[in-house]
């Protein structure tokens, strides 16, 4: 394997992981994943990072790097209104 597949594919791995990791703890509720028991956004993300991974397997390397950066773009879009949620609340 190549590096440009090595490096899609772990950047990959990495985007799905981040979806099941616990993103905030609520005492009432318990921890809280991007996910959210497929009601969340991290449903598309692992949609976009398997599209992802099936073009970097097809050694089209543009079109696997392509998806990750719009993941990237919704785990910061995320993060935003996440941050701006506590700050109405606190």
């Amino acid at each position: 394997m190549d590096i440009g597949k090595s490096v899609i594919l772990s950047g990959i791995a990495i985007s799905i992981s981040a979806c099941f990791a616990p993103m905030a703890h609520v005492p009432v509720v318990g921890s809280v994943t991007y996910v959210l028991d497929g009601r969340g956004d991290g449903k598309w993300v692992i949609l976009v990072a398997v599209i992802a991974a099936l073009l970097a397997l097809g050694r089209y390397y543009f079109g696997g790097i392509l998806p990750e950066v719009i993941v990237g773009g919704f785990l910061c879009f995320f993060a935003m209104q996440f941050q701006h949620a506590n700050r109405k609340s606190g």
